[in-house]
């Protein structure tokens, strides 16, 4: 709640960070405990979700 309730832009863009952090989180526990280990689609959406952040 801290990025639609905060002012403080630093606070806002920090808590963007926490959430994009935990959808990172997720996508790899989902895929490590998938089926099929050979497919990359959890760790490259997580790459591609750190550029997103950085860009931010």
């Amino acid at each position: 709640m801290g990025a639609l309730t905060r002012r403080n832009a630093i606070v806002v863009l920090f808590s963007i960070e926490i959430m994009l952090n935990a959808a990172n989180l997720n996508f790899i526990a989902f895929w490590r405990y998938g089926d099929d280990l050979s497919l990359l689609h959890g760790p490259l959406f997580v790459l591609f979700t750190i550029g997103v952040a950085a860009a931010e």
